[in-house]
């Protein structure tokens, strides 16, 4: 009898909050007319607050929600809300992924109907302590690519708590604000929530595409730390690549570095992946992949070798006790070889235009000069000759040389070899 009072209250809120007309900005005061019949009053000493947090454009941050409970109060059920068209910035998403409740010792998780969040904290029937040192509740906000830097102030849209269903006992939190800063998507911050482990090392495989190709890259990891895992939060914006056109997603779902094989699902651009299995953080195989991401190449993508890195790698490691941390990002090669199936001037096919091409070609020069018969394949005469004079000589390694020297010189992406030698035989 006391739990379907408990579960009839819940039902009676979700269908106020179900009622609202779609188009209508949610307030406390519209839901107080909707539900005259509601016993909840407002308790001025229970506040609920965002915390403090920082994030860059088109990136998602977890942001912690605090609560003081000056008037000591237990809870029965907690009502979380965030509207996201009432967030300051616009385009701007709110969800929950941290689903667990560390601030009750049960560690009940919430769910979720109609963009509303509860959680039923009772355990053998009776209201719960609320430890206000853990977060009663966790959002995850996803900020647009484009929004703006700056510091936003925001706060939910209601936190309702039933301290005793049974005798009808509820009321609504005071809801204060916490400060969001968001910054330019080339700042290096990490979101300030949130440690970085720099024993715990993420870096993608080397892979080799070519132009208009997909290529999948397995996302490696060092754990120097031997931290375990509860939940991998995986990101990888587009507009970051060092491709221009490119774009990145997952397609092998499945974590493979867990036992269980727990898989990704995506949420506005960020992958998420829960590798619990019965409540206990997982053991991570590093000599598995913890993630994969297909990288497509655009048909226009210059040959040549890039290095790029995932823009965020999160790892939760317990999410009962808020133990959560950040990787550390390292580059990886992607390799575009030629449409041809060479890259000009690469005539090593490692990958890179150096003094060892240079070299192999006044090797064969000198061969060829001498009446000896040269060993270049035909790849190797295709990519050697990139003055186009249909030999391979002294001025074809002067060319390569010099490209060698300029690109060794500058910082930043470097033309191509055959951008360059269009120059050259331009000029």
């Amino acid at each position: 009898m006391r739990i379907k009072k408990l579960f009839a209250s819940t039902m009676a809120m979700a269908a106020v909050f179900a009622s609202l007309p779609a188009t209508q900005p949610f307030c406390l005061d519209s839901i107080t007319a909707a539900a005259a019949d509601s016993d909840s009053e407002i308790d001025e000493k229970f506040i609920v607050a965002p915390a403090d947090t920082e994030v860059k454009a088109g990136e998602t941050v977890s942001v912690n929600i605090m609560c003081e409970n000056g008037s000591n109060r237990k809870a029965g059920q907690f009502v979380a809300q965030v509207i996201d068209e009432n967030l300051p910035i616009a385009g701007a998403k709110a969800t929950m992924t941290s689903l667990r409740c560390t601030a009750v010792s049960t560690k009940p998780e919430y769910s979720e109907l109609n963009g509303t969040w509860y959680c039923n904290t009772l355990d053998s029937g009776e209201p719960q302590e609320i430890d206000t040192s853990k977060p009663v509740a966790k959002f995850d906000i996803t900020i647009p690519a484009d929004a703006k830097p700056g510091t936003y102030e925001w706060k939910l849209d209601r936190f309702h708590v039933v301290e005793s269903g049974y005798d009808g006992i509820e009321f609504d939190a005071v809801l204060k604000t916490g400060k969001l800063t968001v910054k330019s998507s080339q700042s290096s911050s990490a979101p300030s929530d949130s440690e970085i482990d720099d024993k715990f090392i993420i870096t993608p495989a080397d892979a080799e595409a070519k132009p208009g190709e997909t290529v999948s890259v397995n996302i490696m990891c060092e754990n120097g730390s031997n931290r375990k895992a509860g939940q991998f939060v995986a990101q990888v914006i587009d507009d970051n690549l060092p491709i221009a056109g490119a774009t990145a997603t997952m397609t092998s779902l499945r974590c493979s570095a867990i036992s269980t094989k727990p898989e990704y699902t995506e949420l506005n651009g960020t992958w998420y992946c829960d590798t619990l299995d019965s409540g206990e953080p997982q053991e991570i195989d590093t000599s598995k992949p913890v993630a994969k991401f297909d990288i497509k190449i655009p048909a226009n993508a210059k040959p040549g070798t890039y290095e790029w890195k995932l823009d965020r790698f999160h790892v939760v490691e317990s999410g009962y006790d808020g133990i959560e941390f950040d990787a550390v990002l390292k580059a990886g090669k992607l390799k575009i070889a030629s449409s041809e199936g060479y890259m000009l001037g690469d005539v090593n096919s490692d990958g890179k235009v150096d003094a060892k091409d240079a070299s192999l070609v006044l090797v064969e020069y000198s061969k060829m000069s001498t009446g000896e018969t040269g060993d270049f394949t035909n790849t190797q005469q295709l990519a050697g000759d990139v003055n186009f004079d249909s030999k391979i000589d002294a001025k074809d390694a002067s060319f390569i040389l010099s490209y060698y020297a300029l690109a060794s010189t500058t910082t930043g992406q470097v033309e191509g070899m055959k951008e360059y030698m269009d120059k050259q035989l331009n000029k």
